[in-house]
């Protein structure tokens, strides 16, 4: 009796620590998850306080009816007014609905999180929308139909924010994101159409320029080939420069083609290579920022020159047995200077013959 009673209190004794161990999982779990809750909520709840700072303290900025006089405006042919800038518009329609079709076909892109698949889709439904925006309002230039013209194209940015939050901040935090940055997006166009205040948009439309190519720099990738968000950044900027000297260039190219219509071609270029690398890009194994692999390249270049046909140096935590040959892709060693005792780090590449504590290169 006393045996099974024993046998008895040792399965309460284990079933009650299983328990409380998996209480206590449980309780760490969800503590983690509220944490990263509450930060979440802290980090929108401080960019809705900064943006209503901004909105208190910054006059505003009405659209400027200059605008809308762009410097090529020939009917060159089928009656259509200002007919390279609407035109131009083609590409995105193309691009747009390629990109969209190759996010669901056969999963050409690759696309692992349900996240990348809605932010993706909607940032090329976004783009290609842009043709037909941009195309009605340079067909009548004005404020009703440049509200047209923004709305795609602001779709395109926001989603394109939430993307780069999935990637390279959290999956969820990034995906819950894209419904409320899109809505925003379009509350700057509809902001501005009422109130004649640009203020919004124009946070919409260059805080991404400011944040993408820094948080490819500085935050190590989930997938390879980043440096094409620094290419699309590139594009984009050369876009913007094109749109200010509009009329500069017209004038330049003898009345050939205006900024205007070139900076459509540039900014087309931005989802071609968002597309390239979706299509080339692999999961990245070795997550490392583009700064990091900036800094080994420069040391790589600036010790290219460095040559030595014989060397000494101390290494420890090193076994060798005499005479091995071996390929050195990327070895810092530590070399002796045997005149000076002064004590240098050099980068050495090649092949190299391993005899003791002695290296030949």
């Amino acid at each position: 009796m006393g045996s099974v009673l024993n046998l008895a209190l040792f399965f309460l004794r284990r079933q009650g620590m299983r328990l409380s161990s998996e209480f206590q999982r449980r309780h760490h779990g969800s503590a983690k998850e509220a944490m990263r809750g509450s930060r979440k909520l802290y980090a929108w709840g401080a960019a809705i306080v900064i943006f209503v700072v901004l909105m208190i303290v910054t006059p505003a900025i009405p659209q400027s009816q200059e605008y809308h006089d762009f410097a090529d405006q020939r009917e060159l042919f089928l009656g259509i007014p200002n007919t390279l800038n609407v035109i131009s518009n083609i590409p995105f329609l193309f691009i747009g609905i390629a990109g969209f079709i190759l996010c669901f076909h056969r999963n050409y892109f690759k696309l692992r999180l349900e996240g990348e698949t809605w932010g993706w889709s909607i940032f090329f439904l976004g783009v290609a929308a842009v043709a037909f925006g941009s195309s009605y309002y340079h067909l009548k230039p004005n404020d009703a139909t440049l509200v047209w013209d923004r709305l795609p194209m602001t779709v395109a940015f926001t989603s394109i924010m939430a993307i780069f939050i999935i990637e390279r901040v959290d999956e969820k935090t990034g995906t819950t994101s894209i419904a409320p940055l899109v809505i925003a997006g379009i509350f700057s166009i509809l902001y501005w159409r009422f109130f004649d205040d640009l203020r919004p948009y124009a946070l919409v439309q260059f805080l991404p320029c400011i944040i993408i190519p820094l948080m490819a720099i500085l935050i190590p990738p989930m997938y390879t080939h980043s440096s094409y968000w620094l290419w699309a950044a590139a594009f984009y900027l050369l876009a913007k420069v094109e749109e200010a000297e509009d009329k500069q260039i017209y004038k330049f190219t003898h009345q050939t083609l205006s900024g205007h219509t070139l900076k459509h071609l540039f900014a087309a270029m931005v989802p071609v290579f968002l597309a390239l690398m979706l299509a080339k890009r692999e999961i990245e194994p070795d997550r490392t920022s583009l700064l990091h692999k900036w800094r080994i390249q420069w040391i790589t270049i600036r010790n290219k020159h460095f040559k030595a046909e014989s060397i000494e140096c101390e290494y420890s935590s090193v076994t060798t047995t005499d005479s091995k040959f071996c390929n050195i892709d990327k070895l810092y060693i530590l070399i002796v200077d045997r005149k000076c005792g002064n004590e240098l780090k050099r980068f050495v590449r090649g092949k190299c013959k391993v005899s003791g504590a002695r290296v030949s290169v």
